[in-house]
């Protein structure tokens, strides 16, 4: 995939890879720089996976049950503004509340007078731009509709307990071992409120995936929006590539506000990709917010461009 989709998020949160807090042990109190060190005396970390801005992910071993996990540290001096307490503690929070096959199961959060830890399952097969950039071409479609599917799937279950995650790009998207996703990086995510405005003015996440009504600073709804990413997400699937060649912020949300749909479907990069995902790629960059489908229609979608019209299927999806 082009380097240009991978991009910072726009907030000042931590960027490190994705993989009742409570008081640890001294022996937590280690920086980790370095492998075969323990940590609250449970979690033996044994390779490091990414780096980011405020903190690091490691593989660890946890001697309870003796299975791999991910643990992010996060050393509390790099974590400076109260926006970025916030969203750490946004994103423990929610990752406490969220139970669903295809987002990153939560297994701790603990602190020191030094750091906080985050525990979470351990997904070997890396994230979803990495997995992308390895391959000589595009995914097959039928491979990009398995992931979408599974997408919408944790979206439906998030949009429907008021939680939206506005930074979803192939970055936040981990694979298992099982070559399933598992969405993470909760940091940005948006908690509607159960009284009070449906729409919001902070404006966060990842230009190249920002849906128009970000890109020009209007009050958007995040439920929205996480479809419009999506449709960005479908389509770099589809062919490796970002619908917007300039570089340059002002050029990029002067292209997001204008994107020609229309002229992006009938291109030659989706030329072998079936009438069926081209429908779901055009209702998902609606430009108008209210038109894009939610992720429960979504699903419906992905599933008539797999097994046809529902009237004539005789098989079922397996994932």
């Amino acid at each position: 995939m082009s380097t240009s989709t991978r991009s910072r998020s726009r907030d000042t949160r931590s960027s490190t890879s994705n993989h009742s807090t409570s008081s640890s042990s001294s022996s937590s109190s280690s920086t980790c720089s370095r492998r075969h060190t323990l940590i609250h005396g449970r979690y033996f970390i044994t390779d490091q996976l990414g780096r980011g801005l405020m903190g690091t992910v490691y593989q660890a071993i946890d001697r309870k049950n003796h299975s791999d996990v991910a643990v992010k540290i996060v050393k509390k001096k790099n974590v400076h503004r109260k926006d970025e307490k916030v969203a750490l503690f946004r994103e423990v929070s929610v990752l406490k509340r969220l139970k669903h096959p295809s987002i990153l199961a939560f297994h701790q959060a603990f602190e020191d007078n030094k750091a906080v830890y985050i525990v979470t399952e351990f997904c070997p097969r890396g994230d979803l731009y990495t997995y992308l950039d390895t391959k000589s071409s595009a995914l097959p479609e039928r491979e990009a509709l398995k992931y979408m599917r599974q997408l919408f799937s944790a979206l439906h279950y998030m949009h429907s307990n008021g939680i939206s995650h506005r930074d979803i790009k192939p970055e936040n998207i981990l694979l298992d071992q099982r070559g399933n996703i598992k969405l993470a990086d909760f940091g940005l995510c948006h908690l509607r409120p159960p009284t009070g405005p449906v729409s919001t003015t902070h404006y966060c996440g990842t230009l190249q995936y920002a849906a128009p009504e970000i890109a020009a600073s209007r009050p958007y709804v995040p439920q929205y929006s996480d479809m419009w990413s999506c449709g960005i997400l479908f389509y770099a699937l589809l062919t490796k590539c970002l619908p917007y060649k300039r570089a340059g912020q002002a050029r990029l949300m002067h292209d997001i506000r204008h994107l020609d749909v229309d002229a992006l479907l009938d291109s030659r990069r989706l030329a072998q990709v079936s009438e069926a995902s081209r429908m779901l790629l055009r209702q998902l960059l609606s430009r108008t917010p209210e038109d894009r489908p939610t992720a429960q229609k979504a699903m419906q979608l992905v599933e008539d461009a797999l097994l046809g019209p529902r009237e004539y299927r005789t098989k079922h999806i397996p994932w």
